[in-house]
């Protein structure tokens, strides 16, 4: 056993090395970190797995049965687009928070291996269905398994959980949609045994992830900046992930309804005593992405003017702090804005109509995947011609004579 383990490690270390002098270590390293997953070289605990292995486990919701009815699209809208739209019923499992003994954590995105080198993969990122190995091979480094295996020194914690991983770090959907989500997992299990959990961060937070968790009661000493050290938690706790999984390669983008509402009544009661905020906001809310990288509207101005027909009001979230954001969406009755992380805030709303702005076809549906859960009226707006958003922040060119019939359709 013990040769084995000396060959694994001999050879991570020179593969490490060679990979590094070459500069080419970042191309390789997804394809081979696949590989040892598929290979089983590298074995994983899945969530299935946590459940009858973990330390202790605790289930503190029963599941949600999502019955999703169809959203409103025009007519020559894409086919797939309209399938991916229809309605249909589903189940999201009973969400659990499991406390692990002995884990080390390693690398750039803190993922966590047992004591006998088995990869949790429940502390990488969100998984949705069986094609995940990618996505996972992204959240391990071939330094963080070097470091696993040859380095005898690390830091150690009695408990903590760690929030980390590589989608979520500048990411607004991810970090509010996959990752606030997941703290009502860790104030259960506060409550259930007393026990106060600290929280492992991206060593350079955004502002708004730091606000974020303020809002939800944690402190400056709450948190732990991750520098990419060796670390052995004594009691790592970790909060499942609240979303749809299915045994398949399909990827359907939908999160518990339950845990969007969760973070956002948590965090709209901490602004209406906390913060004072205007409340003049308008019902009938325009999001524009004039400041942003990608996926601004080419032809905004004749869409504002189109608009303001209609009684809408431009915001630009740049320009607005988190607490502001909130209070908008929680606030607005109708949202129309292009595709992008800022529409995550419909969560804050209440029996809201959205219309979410799209090239030829939507990069992802994971808004339309909220809006439909949390009962809202969906629309997708397709506009053809549009060759240049077949990546993903590709600008829009606007059909007015579509978006005219759009609104019309949902008011």
């Amino acid at each position: 056993m013990l040769k084995k383990q000396l060959k694994k490690i001999k050879f991570l270390r020179e593969l490490n090395r060679i990979l590094y002098r070459m500069n080419i270590k970042a191309k390789f390293r997804k394809p081979l970190i696949d590989y040892l997953l598929k290979s089983k070289k590298l074995k994983e605990l899945n969530r299935k797995d946590l459940i009858t292995r973990a330390n202790n486990c605790y289930q503190y919701h029963h599941p949600e049965v999502l019955k999703l009815v169809d959203a409103y699209y025009l007519e020559d809208t894409p086919s797939e687009v309209k399938e991916e739209l229809k309605f249909r019923e589903c189940e999201i499992s009973s969400p659990h928070v499991f406390e692990i003994n002995n884990v080390y954590l390693i690398g750039k995105y803190a993922v966590g291996l047992t004591e006998q080198g088995e990869f949790i993969r429940e502390t990488s990122v969100p998984y949705y269905c069986n094609n995940v190995y990618l996505h996972t091979a992204d959240s391990i480094s071939l330094r963080g398994l070097t470091s696993y295996y040859m380095s005898k020194s690390s830091k150690e914690l009695p408990i903590a959980c760690s929030l980390i991983n590589s989608w979520n770090h500048n990411n607004y959907y991810q970090w509010v949609i996959n990752t606030l989500t997941r703290l009502e997992g860790i104030k259960y299990f506060e409550n259930k045994t007393g026990l106060k959990v600290p929280l492992i961060i991206h060593s350079e937070p955004n502002k708004w992830q730091i606000e974020s968790l303020k809002y939800l009661g944690y402190q400056d000493e709450d948190f732990i900046f991750w520098r990419n050290q060796k670390t052995l938690v004594r009691k790592l706790i970790v909060p499942s992930f609240r979303n749809l999984y299915q045994d398949d390669n399909t990827y359907s983008g939908y999160t518990s309804p339950q845990g969007c509402r969760w973070v956002a009544e948590a965090l709209k009661q901490y602004i209406r005593k906390n913060c004072t905020l205007n409340k003049d906001v308008h019902p009938y809310v325009y999001i524009s992405r004039r400041k942003a990288v990608g996926r601004r509207i080419l032809n905004e101005s004749q869409v504002y003017e189109c608009l303001q027909s209609y009684n809408f009001r431009s915001y630009i979230l740049e320009e607005l702090s988190l607490a502001e954001q909130i209070n908008l969406f929680s606030q607005a009755k109708f949202i129309i804005a292009p595709h992008g992380a800022g529409l995550s805030n419909i969560i804050y709303s209440t029996d809201a109509k959205v219309i979410e702005i799209c090239g030829e076809t939507p990069p992802t549906l994971n808004f339309a995947a909220i809006a439909r859960t949390l009962g809202f009226q969906y629309g997708c707006l397709t506009n053809p011609n549009n060759n240049n958003l077949s990546k993903e922040d590709g600008n829009i060119q606007v059909n007015i004579e579509r978006l005219i019939a759009m609104i019309d359709m949902l008011m």
